[in-house]
């Protein structure tokens, strides 16, 4: 009798246990551990120990607009990714996309799209990504660019070190060859620091999503990240941060220091507005998405949409009136769109365009290395060169054009498309 007692007491232990502990789980599941790179300004990075940056303050506001306990924490970038794959913690503020680390993390819908760049003394004979083979890159450890550097295989010099602001000291202080960065804020620290001596090259290396990275396997905080996300972009919160910390109210760039830098930022910020093209999609897509049974009252509803309408409507100008053309097909060279500027150079209507593949207006002794130039650089890179071919326009005239090719990828990260920056050569 007494043996069936403890039986039993040992049972109702186990049973209040599996009950018990979900509970448990769930409350500490309130406090959601956020961490970052803490030298990444402006996007993150600490001032008198406190983490402020572009992606603090989305983060922070996603949070507020979910009802999301948070603890913010920034460290060394290679121990963050580490302290994420590991589970320590739930949320990287912000980390690139590719299909590598996919593996290992799950990605939010993407916030930014950054290019990345050679960066190199004045005076130093560097042209290319074919000039930097066995030359002594320096990367900030477990960057995009260290993972880019190690798999392309360009060197076996590869000097890592802490921060990005680290990098572009050692290579203004004289030190090694080039280094190989995030474009934007490259040139960000660049202006802070007054290094004189110091430019990126007119070339964009792998466009990159910038994302939120959460455990893999999370699919419900994701949920509510990519929720929230799409909640600050509709109600303007979104842009204002954007505006602090790139535009004229904040200490990044200024409208008249992106025009003193001329034309090799145009294409970068192109690309970044077609971009939200998609983004805008998502979030339409998203506002309808019940994963994360939000309620929201039908003058929020509508208050969201003609936010998105409006946003929109501004990439819609931006594409259709700037000087060169743009060109999106599907892999098999497809038209699907193309913009004022590609319609006026070819002859052809938007109508027309979408009953024709890019191979039948481009004469077939340019047909091969096209095909090269995709395979080689785009989809291995996911951006190619500038590289020079022909056209037929509709009166059967033939323009040459100097073109660079994007790749679009979509949600699960395999290449769905392309959009191609078209301008007269010559």
């Amino acid at each position: 009798m007494r043996i069936k007692k403890i039986i039993t007491a040992i049972l109702l232990i186990l049973v209040c246990s599996a009950v018990i502990q979900p509970s448990f789980a769930q409350d500490e599941r309130k406090k959601i551990r956020v961490r970052g790179d803490y030298k990444y300004p402006p996007y993150e990075f600490l001032v008198n120990g406190k983490p402020i940056g572009f992606n603090i303050d989305l983060i922070r506001a996603i949070a507020g607009v979910m009802g999301l306990e948070i603890e913010i924490d920034l460290g060394p970038w290679h121990e963050v990714r580490e302290d994420l794959e590991s589970g320590e913690i739930d949320i990287i503020t912000g980390m690139y996309y590719s299909t590598e680390r996919d593996k290992t993390v799950d990605f939010s819908n993407p916030y930014l799209l950054v290019t990345h760049a050679i960066f190199v003394r004045n005076g130093k004979p560097i042209r290319s990504l074919e000039d930097i083979k066995g030359q002594e890159i320096i990367v900030q450890e477990g960057d995009i660019m260290h993972d880019f550097l190690v798999e392309s295989k360009l060197t076996d010099k590869i000097i890592s070190v802490d921060s990005q602001s680290e990098a572009l000291k050692m290579l203004a202080e004289g030190k090694h060859d080039c280094a190989l960065l995030a474009k934007l804020q490259g040139v960000y620290l660049i202006n802070r620091n007054n290094y004189k001596n110091v430019r990126p090259l007119n070339i964009s290396i792998l466009p990159s999503e910038y994302c939120f990275a959460v455990k893999a396997g999370d699919d419900f905080l994701l949920s509510l990240l990519n929720e929230g996300l799409s909640i600050i972009k509709a109600n303007g919160t979104y842009a204002a941060i954007h505006r602090k910390w790139f535009g004229v109210e904040g200490t990044g760039f200024s409208a008249n220091e992106i025009v003193k830098y001329g034309v090799w930022v145009v294409v970068p910020l192109l690309v970044l507005a077609l971009a939200g093209f998609a983004l805008t999609w998502r979030m339409k897509k998203n506002l309808t998405d019940n994963s994360v049974q939000l309620t929201r009252t039908d003058k929020d509803k509508k208050q969201a949409q003609s936010s998105l309408e409006l946003s929109e409507k501004r990439y819609r100008e931006l594409y259709q009136n700037i000087d060169e053309g743009v060109l999106k097909t599907d892999m098999n060279g497809r038209i699907i769109e193309a913009n004022n500027a590609f319609r006026m150079m070819s002859g052809y209507s938007e109508e027309e365009l979408k009953d024709l593949d890019s191979k039948k207006i481009t004469p077939e002794k340019w047909h091969k290395e096209e095909d090269r130039i995709i395979a080689e650089e785009v989809l291995k890179k996911g951006v190619s060169e500038k590289y020079t071919k022909e056209y037929i326009k509709k009166d059967g005239a033939v323009f040459s054009a100097e073109l660079k090719t994007f790749l679009i990828r979509d949600p699960q990260g395999m290449a769905s498309g392309l959009w191609t920056i078209v301008k007269h050569a010559g």
